[in-house]
C-alpha cells in the first residue's frame, strides 16, 4: 500500500456513512471530549498503546466503547480523566487540557474496575461517604435506593457485588458533568445493573451529562447508548451515533435478535480471526527460521520478544521524535489500519439471519482473599 496516499484518499475509498464527517462528529468547540491525533505508551522502550486517535464526545450522549480486551479502552478513559500526561492540545475536556486543568476533576468521574478488589477495610459506608468532597445530599440518597445500599455495611464483611454498589454510590454521589465508566456493572446483578442504566439515561437527558461507559455485557444496551465507539488495536475505527451505523441499521431491518449484540459480536469475531491468523504465519516463519539458521533465529526472535516486553531499554527499540510536528508526514500504520477495517468490512455483505454460538470465556482463576496460589506465591491478586 502507497504510504503517501493522503486522508482525501482515503476517505474516498470509504463507503459514504463512514467518511469522516460521520466518523468524527462534532467540532472541537461543540464536543465536551475531543482527542485529536493522540498516540500513547507508558514508556518509550514499549509498544503503543494507543496509535492515532480521533475520538469526540457531544454534550449529554451516552457513549458505549467497544473492543476486545487489550484494546486500550482501559486506557482511553485513563487518558480522557487525565491520570496520563499528554500534550495540552491533544486531549481536551470541556475545551480545557484533560491532564493540566486540575479543576476538572470537580466535573468529571472516572470509575474503574479495581476499586472493588482493593477497599477492604473494616469502615463502614457512612464513613465513607463523609469523605466524598461536593457531594448532593438528595441525590446521595436517590443513589443509595436506586443501588440499595445499606449505609451501615462494612466493607469489609461484604459481597463484591455489594462493593461495587458503594463504589458506584461514592463515585456518583457529586453531580459530575463526565462519567466516565470501566466495566462497572460487572458484578451487580442483573436488577441493579438495570436500576443503573435507568439513572444514566435520566442523568444525561435532564442534566445533560456525558456518559463513555466501557463494557463487555450487551444486556440492556439495546436501546440505551446513542452513540458507538469500536477501538481496534488501540486505534478508534468507528466513532458514530448509534442511527447512523449502517450495519446496525440493517440488522434491525432484518428483525434480528439482539442486533447491537450481533454487530459487536461480527466485528470482535473478524479480529479475533485476524490474530489467531497472525500467530499462525509468525510460528511458521520462526519455525522455518529455526530450520533455516538456528543459531541466527534465535538471535532475532529474542530480540523480538525483548522489544514487545521491553525488558531491554534503549539499543533494541528506536524511540521516535515525540516532537516531531505532525503535518506533512506520511499515513500512519494507524490510518491503514483504519482504511483495511472499513473495507474489509464493508465487504462482507452477509448478515447474520440467526443466532450463532459464541463459547463462553473460560472463568478467571483469582487468588484465595489469601493472595496465595500455585501460580501466585507472592501473594499479589
Amino acid at each position: 500500500m502507497d504510504n503517501s496516499v493522503g486522508l482525501a484518499q482515503v476517505k474516498s475509498v470509504l463507503p459514504h456513512e463512514m467518511t469522516e464527517e460521520k466518523v468524527y462528529k462534532e467540532t472541537s468547540e461543540e464536543a465536551v471530549v475531543h482527542v485529536q491525533d493522540f498516540d500513547f505508551r507508558f514508556d518509550p522502550s514499549m509498544p503503543w498503546v494507543l496509535r492515532d486517535i480521533e475520538f469526540q464526545c457531544r454534550k449529554g450522549s451516552r457513549t458505549l466503547l467497544l473492543g476486545a480486551n487489550g484494546a486500550g479502552k482501559s486506557s482511553l478513559l485513563r487518558v480522557i480523566a487525565g491520570k496520563h500526561f499528554h500534550h495540552p492540545d491533544r486531549v481536551r475536556v470541556f475545551g480545557r487540557p484533560a491532564f493540566h486543568d486540575t479543576s476538572l476533576s470537580l466535573e468529571v468521574a472516572h470509575l474503574g474496575d479495581r476499586w472493588g478488589y482493593e477497599n477492604h477495610g473494616d469502615i463502614t459506608v457512612t464513613e465513607l461517604l463523609k469523605g466524598v468532597e461536593g457531594k448532593d445530599e438528595a441525590r446521595c440518597q436517590k443513589l443509595i435506593d436506586v443501588l440499595e445500599v445499606d449505609v451501615n455495611w462494612c466493607i469489609c464483611r461484604i459481597s463484591d457485588g455489594q462493593r461495587r454498589r458503594v463504589q458506584l454510590l461514592l463515585g456518583l454521589a457529586r453531580p459530575s458533568m463526565l462519567l466516565l465508566l470501566d466495566e462497572v456493572t460487572t458484578d451487580l446483578d442483573v436488577i441493579g445493573r438495570q436500576n443503573l442504566l435507568q439513572f444514566l439515561v435520566e442523568e444525561s437527558e435532564v442534566r445533560g451529562v456525558t456518559v463513555i461507559y466501557a463494557t463487555h455485557i450487551f444486556d440492556g444496551l439495546e436501546k440505551w447508548a446513542s452513540d458507538l465507539v469500536y477501538v481496534k488495536g488501540g486505534t478508534c475505527l468507528v466513532n458514530q451515533q448509534i442511527k447512523d451505523i449502517e450495519e446496525l441499521n440493517a440488522l434491525r431491518a432484518k428483525k434480528v435478535p439482539a442486533p447491537l449484540f450481533r454487530l459487536a459480536e461480527r466485528w470482535l469475531r473478524v479480529e479475533f480471526e485476524e490474530k489467531a491468523e497472525e500467530r499462525r504465519l509468525k510460528r511458521e516463519r520462526e519455525h522455518q527460521m529455526e530450520i533455516d539458521d538456528p543459531n541466527h533465529a534465535s538471535e532475532i526472535l529474542g530480540r523480538e520478544r525483548t522489544q514487545f516486553t521491553g525488558f531491554s531499554r534503549g539499543s533494541v527499540i528506536p524511540t521516535p521524535n515525540l516532537n516531531a510536528a505532525p503535518d506533512g508526514l506520511s499515513k500512519t500504520q494507524a490510518q491503514q489500519e483504519r482504511e483495511q477495517w472499513q473495507l474489509s468490512n464493508n465487504a462482507r455483505a452477509t448478515v447474520m439471519e440467526s443466532g450463532s454460538f459464541v463459547p463462553a470465556e473460560p472463568k478467571k482463576q483469582y487468588a484465595t482473599r489469601t493472595g496465595f496460589n500455585k501460580t501466585n506465591p507472592i501473594g499479589k491478586y
